[in-house]
């Protein structure tokens, strides 16, 4: 059984509302006493088994989440079967999806194919990031072979830890941050594990999104036949009942000030 699980994404200025966003994580298992846990081998999972499971995953959101992403390896994006794929989702959808491009290398795709596949994606008008940017394939280098034709990039805390504070790697996220800026690309940072490396995102890249597990973990999205789909349902339910008194609690107090 494949599944994704969701980890919620936000605007950095509003990280403390509901994620407008999920980043979708495939896992499998056989059956329910076992744990999920990563594919084996996720070059195997073809446009037939991604399509029917990212469709009914995303019918299932709620209204408040109105984009998703979800991760291609660098073989299945130069293939054009699985823009194909997008393209068909993405055409039964309201909510924006996303290609994520892994950064794990693999030399039998050349520079040319690559472009190329980001330029098909881009003619369909279909949304792509590269994820990890920095990281062992997903070099500057690469970057700027398919800048033209991407969304934007994703800039991976987790992989810089251990740090003592959040000044220590500050050059780095200014770094990337500006190579957004300038290009007018979108700029994300995962990882975030602490209410100080949130906040000064939050006061330096206003407009960045975010996601880690300060800010929510992975969770089951389930589909409506799973025995897990009701419960999860209520919990999702009453946590926007909470999010939704909050703010009205918010414009209460203002109004009387």
């Amino acid at each position: 059984m494949l599944r994704y699980f969701g980890q919620p994404k936000f605007k950095v200025t509003d990280a403390d509302k509901l994620p407008i966003s999920y980043e979708f994580l495939i896992r499998e298992r056989e059956n329910a006493d076992e744990r999920w846990h990563l594919p084996e081998d996720f070059n195997a999972l073809t446009p037939a088994i991604i399509e029917p499971l990212l469709n009914a995953t995303i019918a299932t959101l709620p209204a408040h989440i109105k984009h998703i992403s979800f991760n291609l390896e660098l073989t299945q994006f130069v293939d054009p079967t699985y823009a194909e794929m997008v393209a068909r989702i993405q055409q039964q959808t309201d909510v924006h999806v996303i290609t994520e491009v892994t950064e794990r290398q693999d030399f039998h795709v050349t520079t040319t194919q690559f472009m190329e596949a980001a330029a098909d994606f881009y003619a369909r008008n279909l949304a792509v990031a590269l994820d990890d940017i920095g990281l062992d394939g997903n070099s500057l280098a690469r970057l700027y072979t398919v800048l033209p034709s991407i969304e934007g990039f994703k800039y991976p805390l987790q992989n810089l830890r251990p740090f003592s504070d959040f000044g220590r790697i500050s050059t780095a996220i200014k770094y990337w941050a500006g190579v957004a800026s300038h290009n007018n690309k979108l700029f994300a940072v995962e990882g975030i594990e602490t209410k100080d490396e949130l906040d000064n995102l939050r006061a330096l890249y206003p407009y960045a999104y975010v996601q880690g597990y300060y800010l929510g973990k992975p969770e089951l999205l389930p589909l409506p036949d799973d025995p897990e789909y009701q419960v999860l349902q209520a919990i999702k339910a009453k946590q926007i009942r909470c999010a939704a008194q909050k703010e009205a609690d918010y414009w209460t107090h203002n109004r009387a000030l």
